[in-house]
């Protein structure tokens, strides 16, 4: 979250850290109350070159009014934020520090068998993880399905497990037990394991 791209852009310059150009996008958006507004957003990407793996972007969204409404961010499966994102390295230490480089905030160290990289206040952490432990984490799932250089986990924090899964069930998407949770697989979750805890 940022106050301006063009801003952010020119910063992480001056700071010698590479991104791309500026994009700006928008879309309608029913509102809560009846009628429509426009959601708009200006993204700044770093470049590839900066990121030790996925992508990572910063966003600033320039219509809050019409996007941060309760109404809109509340969901049916009780999730209240990204508490994880998970990544796979033949080397965490390095992959972690590339990470935290990128953040204000950003700081890495050894946690829980892998490294984490804080990347600030009502932000999630990025918790990078050799191999073996992605496979103590997500037991049987095949993590071939996810692209090479992807993000392997996306933890969803949700209010309660037992509603998060009351929903995937009612909507048919199969889902497996987790040590934190439960995850919807790489296959059916566009590569990546989406795992929904209360953690």
């Amino acid at each position: 979250r940022i106050d301006n791209a063009r801003d952010a852009k020119a910063e992480l310059g001056a700071l010698g850290i590479g991104t791309g150009e500026v994009g700006a996008f928008q879309r309608p958006v029913q509102l809560p109350g009846g009628g429509e507004g426009i959601a708009a957003f200006e993204t700044v990407s770093f470049a590839e070159s900066e990121v030790p793996q996925g992508m990572v972007f910063i966003c600033q969204h320039k219509t809050r009014e019409t996007v941060w409404l309760p109404e809109l961010i509340e969901h049916a499966n009780g999730a209240n934020g990204l508490s994880a994102i998970i990544a796979i390295s033949d080397d965490p230490e390095t992959a972690a520090q590339g990470f935290a480089r990128l953040f204000a905030d950003g700081k890495a160290g050894a946690q829980d068998g892998g490294w984490k990289v804080w990347t600030g206040t009502r932000s999630a952490d990025i918790w990078v993880v050799t191999g073996e432990k992605a496979a103590a984490l997500y037991p049987g799932v095949d993590f071939g399905q996810t692209p090479g250089k992807a993000f392997a986990a996306l933890r969803i924090r949700v209010a309660s497990l037992d509603k998060a899964r009351g929903v995937l069930e009612a909507n048919g998407v199969s889902h497996v037990t987790t040590p934190a949770g439960i995850a919807v697989l790489p296959e059916n979750a566009s590569g990546t394991v989406l795992e929904f805890s209360e953690q």
